[in-house]
């Protein structure tokens, strides 16, 4: 259950959740000799890594590889003033025509310290956005999900979102212990983005 898919869909932001970046912070595009890091910056633990770092891997030759230059012109990085990596996080257009949110993670150290806020205020600002924005997260990603619902992101109710099941049903109760948040928010796919998603049956997001 905790692995369920979780997706959700942003139609307009929350203006006053953003964060101005703090100066002992930085954020800058992943450089090509840091993409080692940034496949392993995603796991908390040697456990963990030993046993998904295939999925980062597969990923990445799947749908970033072949267009490194637009990966690490897209990637974004926050970094403290030694210039050590502390999240990651980015926009991708996604083959459907979408922006998505990708990949973002905060290293445990800094996790609920507000640098992830500052980093996805700094990503969600930097490009010219149309709506809406999708993502995909996993149902156990608690602090990650109460962010995207602070800066307006709702929870998708359609049973699938293209090819993948969508697993709120089964996942809401979790979600709703582990998270608290004023009021929890929902919409579904409009006809013509159920269809493009469903057309182009990726999973690049």
């Amino acid at each position: 259950m905790e692995d369920n898919n979780i997706f959700m869909l942003c139609k307009k932001f929350n203006k006053s959740a953003f964060k101005e970046l703090d100066k002992k912070y930085i954020v800058r595009n992943l450089k090509e000799s840091e993409i080692e890091i940034w496949k392993t910056i995603h796991f908390d633990t040697y456990a963990d890594k030993k046993d998904y770092r295939y999925i980062v891997d597969e990923y990445y030759n799947n749908y970033f590889s072949d267009r490194k230059d637009e990966f690490l012109n897209a990637c974004k990085v926050i970094c403290d003033v030694n210039n050590n990596i502390l999240g990651t996080c980015f926009l991708w257009k996604i083959s459907a025509g979408l922006w998505s949110i990708q990949w973002f993670k905060v290293i445990n150290q800094y996790a609920n310290k507000g640098v992830g806020r500052q980093l996805l205020s700094y990503v969600l600002t930097e490009v010219k956005l149309d709506f809406p924005i999708i993502l995909h997260t996993h149902a156990a990603s608690f602090s990650a999900i109460k962010l995207y619902g602070d800066f307006g992101f709702e929870f998708l109710t359609d049973n699938y979102i293209g090819s993948r099941k969508n697993g709120l049903n089964d996942s809401f109760d979790l979600i709703r212990k582990n998270i608290k948040l004023k009021e929890f928010h929902f919409t579904s796919l409009s006809d013509s983005e159920r269809e493009v998603l469903a057309s182009f049956d990726s999973e690049d997001f």
